[in-house]
């Protein structure tokens, strides 16, 4: 097995050879290199599986998602299938996570003293630029060079203003008007989470509303769950979201939200832009080097709204009779209506156009549970600013829920209700039909957002990429 150090080399994992290729935040590539190999690779190849992470931030734990993954997916025999040479391309991109103890329900922070926690997590924002401007202050376009820039600026005038936020109206004014900086101005392209009232509410009146605790109406989900591979007891969807955002009271704890509401939707927009700068160009320069290669796309968390944000680009990243053969999303973080039809009555989901111009060629695959509140993190938090308290939001019945938690919504047009749940190891699916959609419960086996590593999760993948098969 390679050594963590080892995530920008080739790597055989299990019956897979697999090749890493590594973007910036606004898509472009670390290293050149590793596409010049992976198109040699793919050459002589008939399938390529591309794999994203998501919900994380370091190298090493997205190596150890691959290697568990595809580790269980080659004990999958059909996977090398008679003819078949199925390379791997592992994708790399600078996600970062939430304030590590909101994710856990009664966690503590780092620190008890509200004024260094939040200035901790601004330390941990701020190392994010740092990192980009040492590695690749080349590579990043003036316009994200100019974005970086505001945004640093920004959160080191919030984090002098933390000793007066709690009792100072004037401090609480100038720290949501710097947050708002921070926030992209396509934040509400896919959905308006955040509504007019984020923009005109005053400083403190926003501060309040997102320090106002959850109430649960559910009692916790009892049994081990995990967040980027550490088991933890007890946190379900409703007690899960109880503890959400709960670490202090007051100003502090708002803008603690604020900032985990910053980290999702700055994560969230990376992704696209990783998608469908980045990795889209990708694909078809390898496509440009085998026409018959098969594409296979697989995204975990925001991985799977990378991965979605390729198969939509313009152009696209394959040729109508060679198009991608199978998308599996794995506790995908977009929203639950992104792929359908007049969600609202008007308008269609913001990644539609994958049913569009023959771009797919395969099924797609959703795993979803109501175990995992992680997906739709962000809405709970935007929800206090709609003065919505209640810890069940994100359902099917919300219009602000997650395709990991509930599935992809309005596709009746393309739902295929013949297989609809995360089946146990060894019982066989039937045959997952192109241009189709596959929601597939998987509460069974999926405990936790990042549970998405063990044998039934490979033989669903298995599955998706035998439907490619001739």
């Amino acid at each position: 097995m390679a050594d963590d150090s080892d995530y920008r080399e080739f790597e055989q994992i299990g019956i897979f050879e697999t090749w890493p290729v590594e973007f910036g935040r606004d898509g472009n590539l670390v290293l050149e290199s590793q596409v010049d190999e992976l198109v040699r690779t793919a050459a002589s190849a008939t399938d390529m599986l591309v794999i994203s992470h998501g919900w994380n931030n370091d190298e090493r734990e997205a190596s150890l998602l691959y290697r568990e993954l595809l580790g269980n997916l080659s004990l999958q025999t059909t996977a090398s299938a008679p003819g078949r040479r199925l390379v791997v391309l592992r994708v790399y991109w600078p996600s970062k996570r939430f304030a590590d103890e909101d994710l856990i329900p009664g966690g503590v922070a780092s620190s008890t003293d509200p004024v260094q926690s939040v200035s901790e997590q601004i330390d941990a924002l701020l190392r994010d630029f740092k990192f980009q401007d040492g590695l690749l202050t080349d590579l990043r376009s003036p316009d994200t060079r100019a974005k970086d820039a505001v945004q640093r600026d920004a959160l080191g005038a919030m984090q002098k203003l933390l000793p007066r936020l709690d009792e100072d109206p004037e401090a609480q004014e100038e720290f949501v008007r710097l947050s708002r900086l921070l926030l992209s101005s396509h934040v509400n392209d896919e959905e308006e989470v955040l509504q007019q009232n984020f923009y005109a509410s005053d400083g403190p009146e926003v501060l309040q509303r997102l320090s106002r605790k959850f109430k649960p109406k559910a009692p916790p989900v009892e049994g081990p769950t995990s967040i980027g591979g550490v088991q933890v007891d007890g946190m379900g969807d409703e007690g899960g979201a109880a503890g959400l955002g709960n670490m202090f009271r007051g100003a502090l704890n708002g803008a603690r939200n604020l900032l985990n509401l910053f980290t999702y939707f700055e994560m969230k927009e990376r992704a696209g832009t990783v998608g469908s700068a980045g990795l889209a160009d990708v694909l078809r320069r390898v496509k440009t080097a085998n026409p018959k290669l098969r594409l296979h796309l697989c995204g975990h968390s925001f991985g799977g709204r990378l991965v979605v944000s390729a198969l939509t680009a313009r152009p696209p990243v394959a040729e109508a009779t060679e198009g991608v053969r199978s998308v599996v999303l794995l506790q995908a973080a977009f929203s639950h209506n992104g792929l359908g039809v007049k969600y609202d009555g008007q308008r269609d989901g913001y990644f539609r156009r994958v049913f569009e111009g023959n771009r797919l060629h395969g099924p797609i695959v959703i795993t979803h549970t109501e175990k995992d509140w992680c997906v739709g993190l962000a809405y709970p938090i935007a929800s206090r600013l709609r003065n919505q308290v209640a810890s069940g939001l994100g359902g099917a019945n919300d219009p602000y829920g997650a395709i990991g938690r509930n599935g992809a919504l309005f596709v009746s047009g393309e739902l295929d209700k013949t297989e609809t749940t995360l089946r146990p190891l060894g019982e066989p699916y039937a045959v997952f039909k192109a241009g189709r959609v596959y929601n597939l419960h998987g509460g069974d086996f999926i405990t936790g957002h990042a549970a998405v590593r063990g044998r039934e999760v490979a033989q669903a993948l298995r599955h998706a990429l035998d439907a490619s098969l001739d």
